[in-house]
């Protein structure tokens, strides 16, 4: 199994009552944008039916 990630996008927080300016603070974590239709698992040797399974291991 693979997993398609591309986590490329920061998420970026100013902590509360600090004054405007002095940049976009301090990376807080990282997203993927994902699109409708883009593959984001691929499975080999796995029936369909057990791939789509949401309890599948």
């Amino acid at each position: 199994m693979k997993v398609m990630d591309k986590t490329d996008l920061p998420i970026t927080g100013k902590p509360t009552k600090i004054r405007m300016g002095r940049g976009k603070g301090n990376p807080t974590g990282w997203i993927a944008r994902v699109s409708t239709g883009q593959i984001l698992f691929e499975m080999d040797g796995v029936s369909l039916s057990n791939a789509r399974h949401p309890s599948f291991k």
